[in-house]
């Protein structure tokens, strides 16, 4: 399977086109920085730009993204969220998967009371942003993307077998 990551540099991201590379699959990511794990094509560019999506997505079977927060961005995941979906849907890729956070969209709910209130005060700005990203990735499935398969996760942790 061709896989392309967006924010495939570091952390989560990278570990995941390791785990993908190391699976047997083709891996592309996409960073601001074009740093990534060898073995993988690491693509420079902007995941907020189309163009820049467009060309690290084309031909791939499956998008993942695992993009953090940007310094002095607001709304950095769900700029590059849908960015991507715009970009899958002119190059007609159908697998989707992205990464949230737990207390983010309704997941806020499997958490105790106390933990809930405290990260809603914390971490209001970043929720509120991955609240966006998920809208995207819900509304994508709702417009023309109706076959697009879709997986927005929201607790992850990729681990040396």
């Amino acid at each position: 399977m061709r896989i392309t990551i967006v924010g495939g540099s570091k952390g989560r991201g990278a570990r995941l086109a390791e785990a993908a590379r190391d699976a047997g699959h083709e891996v592309t990511t996409l960073s601001r920085s074009g740093d990534g794990p060898s073995g993988v094509t690491n693509l420079p560019g902007d995941a907020t730009d189309p163009t820049s999506v467009r060309d690290a997505l084309s031909g791939a079977d499956a998008v993942v993204v695992t993009v953090g927060g940007a310094k002095g961005v607001r709304h950095h995941r769900s700029a590059v969220t849908h960015a991507v979906v715009e970009a899958m849907r002119a190059e007609g890729v159908r697998r989707l998967v992205v990464q949230s956070s737990l207390g983010a969209g309704d997941s806020g709910s499997q958490m105790p009371l106390p933990l809930r209130v405290v990260m809603k005060a914390l971490l209001a700005r970043p929720l509120a942003d991955h609240d966006r990203q998920e809208s995207i990735v819900r509304d994508s499935g709702r417009l023309q993307l109706r076959d697009l398969a879709c997986l927005v996760m929201h607790r992850l942790r990729i681990v040396p077998a």
